[in-house]
């Protein structure tokens, strides 16, 4: 595998090419959290995209996949090439006119890696990228019914033993709203903007170890067992989490979450 150092090289030597004026990087390689699978996401601005066509990526390495996606929003006029290198590299390239630059700047955290005529005013721009939603009472309330409605699709797959219907909406969406409401209420704890990251991967630094290992349960799904096992620790979790939330705004619980968590206790015959 290719060291950082020998990337790097080479993302700086394709930059040699008078056309490219601007190499730009996102991602987790702009911070300390990169590590051997974290994927160069580089940007490099150019007068004329049409100059560039495939070509332009033979050299980066032996190529073991490559995808080449719809332009970015912040990007649209870009052309994208995700190369999966057989090595074990990562470059998700972009190749963007100049006319895409200020709206880049607004929508990525960007470090300027190399400016040959001084196109930008600072090495780095820092967005709001992975900051935790803040919910207004309707964001809140139609978090809370969208979880305990589909609660129900999952329970229902689990009575009819139907653990793939069950795990879609799951992981899908339960999963998903669950980890909306507790973000949200633990940013109401911090008096600073907090960022979980992608994917929320940084929320178990703000969580207790108890809540850590109801979390746990929601990986193990192999079974009718397990996955009613998985349901009942989300709703616990979302109701601990949403009760705090709304307490702390002063906010009114609507009766839904009683009426659909004692249904479920009941349909899994457990008790709460």
């Amino acid at each position: 595998m290719r060291s950082h150092s020998e990337m790097m090289k080479l993302i700086f030597s394709k930059a040699e090419d008078e056309r490219i004026l601007l190499v730009t990087q996102e991602g987790s390689r702009n911070s300390n959290e990169a590590d051997a699978f974290s994927d160069y996401d580089i940007t490099y601005f150019v007068e004329d995209i049409d100059t560039f066509d495939d070509t332009f990526i033979e050299d980066f390495g032996e190529i073991m996949i490559l995808q080449k996606p719809e332009a970015m929003a912040c990007l649209k006029h870009a052309k994208t090439y995700l190369m999966m290198f057989q090595d074990g590299n990562r470059i998700d390239l972009k190749i963007a006119p100049l006319w895409d630059l200020e709206t880049y700047l607004h929508e990525e955290n960007v470090h300027v890696l190399l400016d040959k005529r001084n196109l930008c005013l600072q090495k780095d721009y820092i967005n709001h990228t992975y900051e935790i939603e803040m919910l207004s009472y309707s964001d809140a309330l139609a978090c809370i019914n969208e979880f305990y409605w589909i609660s129900l699709y999952v329970l229902k797959g689990i009575l009819r033993h139907d653990l793939l219907y069950a795990n879609y909406y799951f992981t899908h969406i339960c999963m998903e709203e669950c980890l909306k409401m507790m973000s949200f209420d633990i940013q109401l704890h911090h008096h600073e903007k907090i960022k979980l990251g992608k994917c929320y991967k940084r929320i178990f630094e703000y969580i207790d170890h108890c809540d850590h290992e109801l979390m746990n349960k929601w990986f193990h799904t192999a079974s009718t067992l397990e996955m009613g096992e998985a349901l009942l620790s989300c709703m616990s979790l979302f109701e601990a989490y949403a009760k705090d939330a709304f307490s702390q705004l002063n906010w009114s619980m609507p009766k839904e979450v009683e009426n659909v968590t004692n249904y479920v206790y009941r349909k899994l015959n457990k008790k709460r």
